[in-house]
């Protein structure tokens, strides 16, 4: 494989010419289209994912087959890493939302190798400490933050969710009720802060948007 991908990977940036052939040898990077999936909730985790290129998303299913989204990742972003380290099956699907690519490494090999070297261990430490502030900030969002607010901030942070995801898995991923996002929705149209063409979401607003997200006093029932 290209040394270059390797070199794009932030864990991999430092590492010497010699070291990262070594890695070359036990990696490949592999294309995603939309919809395919990296891995299933409940599969082997036998791979170190690293996404480069692209946007998925994670999501767990009930067990009346509803699925329940968790979270969304860009590049360059340590993918299902956890399941490796605690060696457990992965505890969700993660699906492309675009189109995408990753680099793929063998993870016991790597794992023998390469988890030695000092400067990969702080790298995961930092990823595995985002991971967690990911968590906090999930916290804040669908618990402390207003309906209006937490629908705001999506919009503002992860527009593309909504031409992908059905309006009750954002809801259920906001915790609200659909009804509720579809209001919020209904009123930012009124107010022409955004703007839906085909599911697409035109932010026309952004300041007014970013107080709402922020539950300033800029209540939609008044602007």
């Amino acid at each position: 494989m290209n040394i270059e991908d390797l070199k794009n990977a932030y864990l991999f940036s430092h590492l010497s010419e010699e070291t990262l052939r070594k890695l070359a040898s036990i990696s490949r990077v592999k294309e995603y289209e939309p919809g395919q999936v990296l891995f299933f909730e409940g599969e082997k985790a036998e791979n170190l994912y690293i996404l480069l290129e692209g946007k998925l998303k994670v999501y767990k299913t009930t067990f009346k087959g509803i699925e329940v989204f968790i979270n969304q990742f860009g590049p360059v972003t340590l993918i299902g890493e956890m399941a490796n380290f605690e060696k457990v099956p992965y505890p969700a699907t993660a699906e492309f939302i675009t189109e995408g690519k990753v680099l793929i490494i063998n993870f016991r090999t790597f794992e023998e190798e390469f988890l030695k070297n000092p400067e990969i261990l702080v790298s995961i430490i930092k990823s595995l400490s985002n991971k967690i502030k990911m968590l906090n900030k999930f916290i804040d969002s669908t618990v402390v933050l207003s309906a209006d607010a937490r629908v705001a901030k999506l919009i503002l942070e992860s527009p593309e969710i909504f031409e992908v995801l059905k309006h009750n898995q954002i809801a259920s991923f906001l915790n609200i009720t659909p009804e509720t996002l579809s209001r919020v929705i209904s009123r930012l149209k009124q107010k022409g802060i955004i703007f839906i063409d085909r599911r697409k979401i035109i932010i026309k607003d952004r300041d007014k948007l970013k107080k709402i997200s922020k539950d300033e006093p800029l209540l939609l029932n008044n602007t």
